[in-house]
């Protein structure tokens, strides 16, 4: 019965030899842990810092980019815009030309044809002035009309292209994400 004592003994020193050993450990972890803390929070401070920047860098790159495809595509429907103006012009020109080219031709013919008979026909000069006072009224007409016409339709081209712009990069959201 000693023998087992002897070997309990024995194995209690050993426990008692490592718990002391253990708790010698844990009293160094124990003055050393804050420092290494504070040096870990130190080094996250700075790795925060950094990501920061980072993504400052990133949104600063990203705002660039969407204003230079907003604007890109704002260039672009602008000069659709002013091919669109400038064809209706032409078209309205053309329109206004035929119209009034027949007429004029007419009005001038009826002038020549005045004036080599105003002796002859006083009544007939005066059928040709009013007739050429109503060919002139129409004229000017047709003109208000057909610039009317044009500017009404170019305006609400204008209006569909901006809003397609708004729809592609709205302004709002732009501003919205550059604050962020």
């Amino acid at each position: 019965m000693s023998d087992a004592r002897t070997k309990i003994e024995i194995l209690y020193k050993d426990v008692l030899g490592d718990m002391t050993e253990l708790v010698n450990k844990v009293e160094a972890l124990q003055e050393s842990l804050p420092n290494v803390v504070k040096q870990t929070e130190h080094d996250l401070e700075g790795i925060v810092g950094a990501l920061v920047a980072q993504a400052r860098v990133y949104d600063a790159a990203i705002l660039a980019k969407t204003n230079k495809v907003a604007n890109d595509a704002l260039i672009k429907v602008r000069g659709e815009v002013v091919d669109a103006k400038n064809d209706a012009i032409g078209d309205v020109r053309q329109a206004v030309r035929e119209a009034v080219q027949t007429p004029v031709i007419d009005l001038v013919q009826d002038l020549n044809k005045a004036v080599n008979n105003i002796n002859a026909q006083p009544r007939r000069i005066i059928k040709v002035a009013i007739g050429a006072g109503l060919i002139s009224g129409l004229v000017a007409g047709l003109i208000v009309a057909a610039f009317a016409t044009f500017y009404i339709s170019a305006k609400e081209e204008a209006r569909e292209k901006a809003a397609q712009v708004e729809t592609v990069v709205p302004e709002k959201s732009m501003k919205k994400g550059s604050k962020q």
